[in-house]
């Protein structure tokens, strides 16, 4: 929490900054809508010198405002803006709200910020300087004072073109004295002070025919004439002014004036904001660091003006700064750069000292490696700046330039503006992709709850646990060594990732190698780098081949029990943070989970079956036991079950109903049990009292087994199987489809035994007798659909 707020804090004062050149300008700034022409910001300012709130600006057209009605045709004005991208008015009167008139010089850019149009206008209070200039200086002390005391630049020169007056402002601007200059022709001055690769005699030409053209007597005084321009002060740095140039004569004398103005400032305000503007801009399109260093990289060269430079990132695995994105001269890797150490190497110096490095030029700097001089290339400078979130370094920015241009203290301050924007840009980021990996780890963590809810299978539950565990922790391999609770061994179960099945032999005793270990001991077990265990790695054997270095060995506990480990290999280094350990012990701890519940069903699966197996022979052992009572039946019983449960798999029903089949097959005579022998075997007729006796079997069997809940669903049979379709069976008289399924299969299969069979007072009957007589039946006893599947099951 406090280093949060010490990033906030930080991000805050950043912001505060910026937003302070806009509000401590000397000019008035106007931002306007390019498309609209409405007002978005207004500086304090300009508020100041016309009186308006900053309510009264916002949301309205420029041609809303009252100090503006005077302008003559303004809505074209706007329009030729949006075509020409830029509109001058040298002297334009404006009113102020208590309707006092101001002259300002107002200059209108448009320029696009990521694909928004936005229109920009300085508005420069020029009252003063028309008064001066309209005012007739009445004494030349009074001259000299205004001149001394100004803080532009004020140049005077006489008909032949030579300095009479060079004002302090003037010296602080160019870095010359007034006793070094007056006299001197003044274009010889000014071009002494441009840039060398800019000194030609055309342009000497074009600077002596500008001022003489102010030297020569008018009938009309001359318009002012006023640009921009770039100088190299006495100290070697550019500067940007602003130059004003006028006639004026004092009785049959003419001279020319020139005012400078320091632009400098003001430009490198411009730019910081402009870079801000578009970096920040760029940067809002990014959702990963990845598709953000490039973009902050692009957009900072271009701004710059520049088109060689790089980010490298500290990587604390290796504690090594390593390049992540560069432009320029190596930018396709014809080079490979290596990885430099905290205080080796450029970058690692600024990584450790936390402070800007410049460098004049690369390739002679002892602080470069002397692996990289020998390929680097000559005639490139740069500076290097950290980039920080809060006071802790994670980074460097650099960029390069050609000499002889070299970076000025200007260039270092908008890279340094540019890193604490990248750094703030990369620690939201961070928190980004952090909140995004929680989220999917929540729901990584989810699916497999419900991926192992859906099935009970344990080799199922370990394979979907092993995809998550390789796939979520971005390792190379996985395996789980389950305990087996009768020898105390960890044995493998599952495992994935491997390049041979060498792994599968794994049997270790607890306490022995990593794994046994991480079981023994009841906490994770991690090893670096295997390469450097030596002998301590239990199964080294296993694992010839594989080339692993990480290891991570994480016990599994359910209900305070170990039931074994969760081995993690990667094939490289690895240096996880603490979020990545907490989520591999999560995903162990479900699988401990898991696999304690999947065991359990497979356990709870074996008792079932086990149970299951003792009722079904419990139930062979009740038929076996009628058909030793009756010996002229014998066999009759497990003859029908196994022909019934084939024809009920010829209807189609399903395995679980053909176990009910089964089991009332073999219980379907039980009730017989409770008919006296001297009917149930009588070698003769029964009588219509014995016939009542005997019908009352299936009623018995009902009676007898269904308090048994197990025998619920396996009733049909010893119930129903004397029911017949036409209704006349017994003991209910069902009809049709009342009659259950089962009832109906047994039924015919039960009629076809019984005649195939040889009987104290007839011989068995021949197949085709017996099929026609159960033809003749269908639709009186028999379901017509049954009779006729069995016949053809029969037939085959």
């Amino acid at each position: 929490m406090q280093i949060n707020k010490s990033l906030n804090q930080n991000l805050k004062a950043s912001e505060m900054r910026y937003r302070r050149l806009f509000e401590t300008a000397q000019d008035g700034i106007l931002i306007l809508d390019g498309k609209t022409g409405e007002i978005n910001d207004v500086n304090p300012f300009l508020l100041t010198l016309l009186g308006y709130s900053h309510k009264e600006f916002l949301g309205k057209q420029l041609w809303e405002i009252g100090l503006f009605r005077d302008i003559e045709a303004s809505r074209v004005a706007f329009d030729e803006l949006k075509r020409n991208k830029y509109i001058r008015y040298e002297d334009l009167p404006l009113k102020t709200k208590d309707g006092r008139r101001r002259d300002v010089e107002f200059v209108s850019n448009s320029y696009k910020v990521d694909q928004i149009e936005v229109i920009q206008c300085n508005i420069r209070d020029i009252t003063n300087r028309k008064r001066a200039e309209n005012a007739q200086i009445q004494s030349e002390g009074k001259f000299q004072s205004l001149v001394e005391q100004s803080s532009d630049g004020i140049i005077i020169i006489n008909e032949k073109g030579e300095i009479i007056e060079w004002n302090h402002g003037q010296e602080e601007i160019t870095g010359l004295t007034k006793e070094k200059v007056l006299g001197c022709l003044l274009w010889d001055i000014q071009y002494q002070i441009v840039d060398e690769r800019s000194k030609t005699k055309a342009l000497l030409a074009k600077f002596k025919k500008t001022i003489l053209k102010y030297l020569v007597p008018q009938k009309i005084t001359l318009a002012s004439e006023k640009y921009e321009t770039t100088i190299i002060h006495a100290n070697g740095k550019i500067r940007y002014i602003q130059i004003e140039i006028f006639q004026f004569s004092t009785g049959s004398s003419f001279f020319a004036g020139i005012i400078s103005h320091d632009l400098t400032e003001q430009k490198q305000r411009e730019r910081e904001m402009k870079a801000i503007i578009a970096v920040s801009a760029a940067l809002r399109v990014a959702s990963s660091l990845e598709e953000m260093l490039p973009i902050l990289l692009d957009k900072t060269l271009e701004v710059m003006n520049l088109t060689v430079g790089a980010i490298w990132l500290f990587d604390p695995a290796f504690n090594e700064l390593k390049i992540v994105v560069s432009r320029g001269w190596n930018e396709n890797g014809e080079y490979t750069i290596p990885p430099e150490k905290p205080n080796e190497g450029i970058n690692g110096f600024v990584f450790s000292s936390g402070e800007p490095y410049i460098s004049r030029e690369i390739k002679l700097d002892e602080r470069l490696p002397k692996n990289v001089r020998k390929w680097a290339p000559s005639g490139i400078g740069g500076v290097t700046v950290p980039i920080k979130i809060g006071d802790q370094v994670i980074g460097t920015f650099n960029v390069n330039v050609l000499l002889p241009r070299e970076i000025s203290s200007n260039e270092v301050s908008l890279l340094t503006t540019v890193s604490e924007i990248a750094g703030n840009a990369i620690n939201r980021t961070h928190l980004y992709e952090r909140t995004l990996r929680d989220a999917q780890q929540l729901s990584a963590l989810h699916s497999i709850d419900v991926s192992i809810n859906m099935n009970d299978d344990l080799g199922t539950t370990l394979n979907i646990l092993l995809d998550k565990v390789i796939g979520l922790l971005n390792v190379s391999a996985a395996d789980f060594l389950l305990l087996n609770p009768y020898n105390l061994t960890l044995e493998y179960s599952a495992g994935k990732g491997f390049r041979s099945n060498a792994i599968t032999n794994s049997r270790l005793q607890l306490g022995e190698g990593f794994a046994g270990r991480a079981a023994q001991q009841r906490h994770t077990i991690q090893v670096a780098d295997l390469r450097q265990t030596g002998s301590d790695y239990g199964r080294k054997d296993l694992l010839v081949g594989e080339e692993f270095v990480a290891y991570f060995g994480v016990p599994l506990i359910t209900k305070n029990k170990v039931i074994g480990v969760l081995d993690i290999f990667n094939r490289s280094l690895l240096n996880p943070d603490q979020s990545w350990l907490d989520f591999m012990e999560a995903l162990a701890s479900q699988a401990a989970i898991a696999i304690g519940s999947a065991t359990l069903f497979d356990d709870l699966q074996h008792s079932n079956s086990d149970l299951l197996q003792a009722y079904d022979k419990t139930i062979e052992g009740w038929s076996r036991a009628l058909d030793l009572r009756d010996h002229e039946t014998e066999g009759h019983t497990q003859r029908v079950t196994d022909l019934t449960t084939r024809l009920a798999r010829n209807y189609g029903l399903k395995d679980a109903d053909i176990a009910q089949i089964q089991r009332g097959a073999l219980l379907h005579d039980m009730g017989k049990m409770g008919i006296p022998d001297s009917i149930l075997l009588k070698p003769g007729p029964l009588t219509d009292d014995e016939w009542v006796i005997m019908k009352q079997h299936p009623r018995i069997a009902f009676d007898m087994l269904s308090p048994i809940d197990f025998l619920h669903l396996a009733l049909d049979i010893p119930y129903c199987h004397h029911e017949k379709w036409d209704g006349s069976g017994y003991p209910r008289g069902l009809k049709g489809t009342q009659i259950p399924i089962a009832a109906r299969l047994f039924a015919v299969v039960d009629v076809w035994d019984a005649l195939r069979s040889d009987r104290p007072y007839r011989k068995a009957w021949e197949k085709e007798k017996v099929l026609d007589y159960i033809k003749s039946l269908s639709g009186k006893q028999f379901d017509p659909k049954v009779e006729k599947l069995f016949i053809q099951m029969i037939e085959k």
